[in-house]
């Protein structure tokens, strides 16, 4: 599940990987041609917004870390996989913030762009969500396998990397 979460939960959240927000902009924008941006940047863009319903955790982090840059965003679409965001993006519809991480399947329609003033609200992560005392045996040796893995790795790394 996405990390942080902003609803109340019993599950034990063990984050695995590690990301941070940044802005999609279609190749088009006149922002596009800046290299780095103030979220401040996009208070006047239109934006696509992760689903109320089926992305709550990434929405209210997205409107929460807009709001302390001093705006509300302009919501004019709203989507639950990130990939539908960016290509909503690139058809013009708007801006929006993503893990960087969708850089990686974005087409060349779309630009990406860090985030400077926002520091610790940016960051993201995937978390394992597990109930220790519901657990099946071969969970809670998966939990501690993550555990060993995280106090292992570098901060900032995936935990886990493909080959």
């Amino acid at each position: 599940m996405r990390y942080p979460v902003i609803e109340a939960t019993t599950a034990c959240l063990q984050p695995v990987e590690y990301d941070r927000l940044v802005a999609v902009l279609p190749t088009g924008s006149p922002l596009a041609s800046r290299k780095r941006l103030k979220l401040m940047d996009l208070a006047h863009e239109p934006f696509i917004m992760y689903s109320s319903v089926s992305a709550l955790n990434l929405r209210g982090q997205v409107i929460s870390v807009c709001q302390a840059a001093g705006f509300t965003p302009n919501v004019v679409q709203e989507a639950v996989q990130v990939q539908t965001i960016v290509s909503l993006v690139e058809s013009g519809m708007g801006v929006a913030l993503v893990p960087s991480a969708s850089q990686a399947q974005a087409s060349r329609g779309v630009v990406f762009r860090e985030l400077s003033g926002a520091s610790e609200q940016l960051n993201v992560a995937l978390a394992v969500a597990t109930h220790p005392k519901t657990e099946p045996p071969a969970a809670v040796r998966f939990r501690e396998l993550l555990t060993e893995l995280r106090q292992t790795g570098e901060p900032g790394k995936p935990a886990i990397t493909p080959p």
